[in-house]
């Protein structure tokens, strides 16, 4: 055939396109966009820089406080006004001998004969890391201790014994604790002094207080304690009562509870350690018959000790507030508003009110305040011709002044920022 004779290798070359392999008829049939995609698939990729890695936490070398209420007394004494204090010595306590002894031992059986006006040397509990004189010289008079080694390294260490004293002297007359042996596998309620200085309207200094209480957090739920609520009287209520008294001329007066929570009984067996500064007999630990402050069931013993007496007193409890209580009797009416240990009297006689005050003493350790001047931190300013009452928070505002050093700043009769331009703007008439 004239075609075949033609192209004789034709049937050749089909049959070698024919036997070849597929990956290189592959390779032979990509175009250059697709090696470019191969070739972008098969790099590798570009090392970016990693972001540095953050830093490491720190931890605050401040010395840490326990936090204060903002009326603490502490807080009348700023940096503006405070005395510089005397850099402490170095080698004091080689010259003063080594007292290592940190606390004061005293024993349960001498406590009834320390007499009331017994005082205490201001290097009493001294520690081998710091003098007295050292922490003496460290502390500011104003600001009342915050633990007992402290309050013993003071200058006036023996007004803070004394207050300690008559604390313990108080637990021992009322029967609070008795010395026991420690139980075995069970756990101890630490215990802690809590000082404050007791201030009066004008910030004269009243009373050194020591007062012991509980570290309520060591207690154990179900074992040391159950219930924990105890109402007080709202503040509406005691404005309430104020301002009925102003409007029909009623007297109030005020009278305070001593050791109020020592009044609860427990229902609990409460084992705790004894107090920092003294020690008792043989290792003995305190067994607790009665409440004392800081337990968790504490406030709920003291209240139920007064709805109690209230009661058996002929008082009623109001229903809407449950610390106030009220009386009718000879067509007069006796009201009483309970904060605690604070209580508020206000009837329109006062033969009612000393009876009340005259039962009161006999179910608790009471302190007469007479007419009422100061209840919960406020100031009672009276106008009885005028039927007029007026509630100031004076030292508490001098208080906030002396801390953040505004004391002596000029009042403003605007609460506008001073020397600000103002300029006239147009007056529309309103329609």
């Amino acid at each position: 055939m004239p075609g075949a004779s033609a192209r004789p290798d034709l049937q050749t070359e089909i049959q070698e396109q024919a036997n070849a392999p597929v990956a290189d008829t592959m390779d032979a049939a990509q175009t250059p966009a697709r090696r470019r995609r191969r070739r972008a698939a098969h790099t590798p990729p570009i090392p970016y820089p990693q972001p540095p890695p953050p830093p490491a936490l720190r931890r605050s070398l401040r010395p840490k406080k326990a936090p204060v209420l903002d009326d603490d007394p502490r807080y009348s004494i700023t940096s503006y006004s405070r005395r510089p204090r005397e850099p402490a010595l170095e080698n004091l306590q080689e010259r003063e001998g080594k007292e290592t002894e940190e606390e004061l031992v005293e024993d349960k059986d001498t406590l009834d004969e320390i007499p009331s006006s017994a005082s205490v040397g201001a290097n009493s509990g001294n520690t081998a890391g710091q003098s007295g004189s050292e922490h003496a010289n460290k502390a500011s008079l104003s600001e009342p201790p915050l633990t007992h080694k402290e309050a013993m390294a003071r200058p006036d260490a023996p007004q803070w014994k004394l207050a300690e004293i008559a604390e313990i002297e108080a637990f021992v007359k009322a029967k609070l604790f008795t010395e026991v042996n420690k139980p075995k596998g069970r756990r101890l309620v630490d215990c802690k002094w809590v000082y404050t200085i007791k201030r009066g309207p004008d910030g004269e200094v009243i009373k050194y207080k020591a007062r012991l209480v509980a570290r309520g957090f060591t207690q154990i739920e179900g074992v040391d304690y159950n219930e924990t609520f105890a109402p007080v009287s709202k503040f509406t209520s005691i404005r309430s009562l104020l301002a009925l008294a102003a409007v029909h001329n009623l007297e109030i007066h005020q009278m305070d509870v001593k050791s109020a929570f020592l009044n609860g009984d427990l229902n609990e067996e409460i084992y705790m350690q004894c107090p920092p500064g003294f020690k008792a007999k043989d290792g003995n630990v305190w067994k607790l018959n009665k409440s004392l402050y800081g337990l968790k069931q504490a406030s709920c013993e003291w209240y139920k000790r007064v709805c109690a007496e209230f009661k058996t007193m002929g008082f009623t409890r109001s229903d809407h507030d449950h610390a106030i209580f009220f009386k009718y009797e000879d067509g007069h009416l006796l009201i009483a508003a309970v904060y605690v240990d604070d209580m508020l009297l206000i009837s329109d006689r006062m033969p009612a009110i000393q009876k009340l005050k005259s039962d009161l003493s006999t179910r608790f350790e009471m302190t007469d305040l007479g007419e009422a001047h100061w209840i919960l931190n406020m100031e009672i300013v009276r106008d009885r011709p005028r039927h007029t009452l007026t509630l100031t928070q004076r030292q508490y505002t001098e208080t906030i002044l002396n801390r953040f050093g505004l004391a002596d700043c000029r009042p403003l009769s605007t609460p506008m920022v001073p020397k600000r331009s103002l300029r006239n703007s147009v007056n529309r008439r309103m329609e």
